[in-house]
């Protein structure tokens, strides 16, 4: 006994199922070989009305038609709303208050300037005439430690100096010239004498 199925009549939604039946050869069976019997599914719809492979298959389908659609929607949109698209309509122009504007400036009002005026940076400082030679009184001074503060005479400022740039023994209270340089934490007294 056995039967023929044919490729075109069928359509297999689920994987094969198989089910296999050893029987070993027993004096007076009729079934001496392995039985396998196929579950196959006819092709058609489902309880749903339609078969699911195609149904996702055309709502794939839709929603790349919709996106397509969309796109090309929104090039037309940018197409007509971007103008005519020529140079002049892209061109801004500034006006002589340096405020940006849609229209030419006018020929008539147009400034000559010498390119060699431009200065571009920080304009140069005129050197102006310093006495490196400062004076004060010295504030504190530990002699221990070697530093100490001086005050600048006609000024707030207040510097630190070291015993390795003082020229001339040096006490609290003291009138000294010095001079400035600086140092990885402000400006610092060297070269201290007695004033």
């Amino acid at each position: 006994m056995g039967f023929t199925v044919h490729a075109s009549s069928v359509e297999l939604i689920h994987p094969v199922r198989t089910f296999a039946n050893l029987h070993s050869k027993k004096p007076g069976s009729s079934i001496d070989a392995i039985e396998v019997s196929l579950l196959l599914e006819p092709r058609g719809p489902t309880r749903a009305g339609t078969h699911m492979a195609t149904f996702e298959k055309r709502e794939k389908e839709k929603k790349k038609q919709q996106k397509r659609l969309e796109k090309q929607r929104k090039k037309e949109e940018r197409k007509a709303s971007s103008g005519s698209g020529d140079l002049d309509s892209m061109m801004a122009y500034v006006d002589e208050n340096g405020m940006l504007t849609d229209t030419p400036p006018d020929p008539a009002k147009r400034v000559e300037i010498d390119a060699s005026e431009i200065v571009l940076g920080v304009p140069r400082r005129e050197e102006e005439a310093v006495d490196p030679m400062h004076t004060g009184r010295v504030d504190f001074f530990d002699t221990g430690k070697g530093f100490g503060f001086i005050n600048e005479d006609g000024g707030r400022d207040r510097y630190f100096f070291h015993i390795s740039g003082v020229l001339e023994e040096v006490r609290e209270g003291e009138k000294v010239s010095y001079e400035l340089e600086r140092g990885p934490k402000g400006m610092n007294a060297v070269r201290v004498r007695k004033a």
